[in-house]
């Protein structure tokens, strides 16, 4: 295993230093134009708990949505494709419709070609097109050797989020390079994921060392904890925090989920974290509808000054280093 400097940097941490570039030029309404004043009380919302879903018991139109969307994969890649691997809340069992995501990760057996490149990430825009949730799709195409002998970031050969939407849409292929959160993704996998195709995932990947993970999810935490972004973002924020704290706390082998890491900290963190963290629990949970632009907040009000303290406490909490620090 290699670990390399921060000089290669992936999807989202380039978009990460966009934000934080525009967010200083004044022009954050230029980027995320969707992120409007939200004047609803809490109160006023639903928070209702719905159903969590595994990948064994998921409703009918979001398992048909995965097969679907592997399917037209597999009709461009043909025997290309070495393995796909479901992780995420889809996987440990915290699936929630208005909510959650689906995690992918893709193997491949050999280098794409860009039409291949271009194909694929079309396939998986149009599975985001036709999503029968509010959530979106994250998924990441990586080559078998570097599956087998990991380097961090981890290069990849596709990947696509809602962010890189528009651009497949323009007839782009998305990013190209290495993805330091692929650390995260792929011990995320090994751990808890599931295999739709192909070996299991801890026989397709070489384990993340635990430093890789470690920098990864401090990297998501620094973003975090950084400007405004908690205030944007709040329950997936709180959440993913708490589940760094956990990791943080545990040490190797910890791959808690979002939903069992605010469990955790709500047994350990102090009592006046505890508001917030139940707060952000209740919007992941619940089973009200939302629109995609209120998905981040849940379509209501949040305790500003409950947020920049926990912000606070968890980056102290974590010890998160300065970047010029980081692996």
């Amino acid at each position: 295993m290699e670990l390399r400097g921060p000089g290669a940097s992936g999807p989202h941490r380039r978009l990460r230093l966009e934000l934080d570039r525009r967010r200083e030029e004044g022009r954050r309404g230029e980027l995320l134009p969707h992120l409007g004043a939200v004047d609803v009380a809490r109160a006023a919302v639903d928070h209702s708990p719905g159903r969590a879903q595994c990948w064994a018991d998921a409703d009918t139109d979001v398992r048909e949505w995965v097969e679907g969307t592997l399917a037209e994969l597999r009709d461009l890649l043909d025997e290309r494709i070495a393995g796909v691997y479901l992780h995420g809340s889809l996987a440990t069992g915290g699936y929630y419709r208005p909510k959650s995501d689906l995690d992918l990760l893709v193997v491949v057996d050999e280098p794409l070609p860009e039409r291949l490149r271009r194909g694929s990430a079309r396939v998986f825009l149009d599975a985001f097109d036709r999503r029968p949730t509010t959530g979106g799709i994250e998924v990441s195409i990586v080559q078998a050797r570097h599956a087998r002998q990991f380097v961090h970031p981890l290069p990849y050969e596709v990947h696509f989020s809602e962010r890189w939407a528009a651009e497949v849409r323009a007839g782009g292929a998305g990013p190209a390079g290495a993805d330091p959160d692929l650390a995260a993704h792929v011990t995320l996998a090994r751990g808890r994921g599931i295999s739709l195709h192909g070996p299991a995932a801890a026989d397709a990947f070489e384990p993340v060392p635990h430093e890789a993970f470690l920098a990864s999810i401090l990297d998501d935490l620094d973003w975090i904890t950084s400007g405004d972004n908690i205030l944007e973002s709040p329950f997936y924020c709180v959440l993913s925090a708490c589940r760094v704290l956990q990791v943080r706390s545990e040490g190797p082998g910890s791959v808690p989920s979002k939903e069992e890491a605010a469990e955790w900290a709500l047994a350990r963190l102090p009592v006046e974290q505890h508001e917030v963290i139940h707060d952000a629990l209740d919007c992941y949970r619940s089973s009200a509808p939302v629109s995609p632009e209120q998905r981040r907040t849940h379509g209501h009000t949040w305790d500003v000054e409950a947020l920049t303290r926990f912000k606070a406490y968890a980056r102290a909490a974590a010890e998160v280093p300065d970047r010029d620090t980081r692996l």
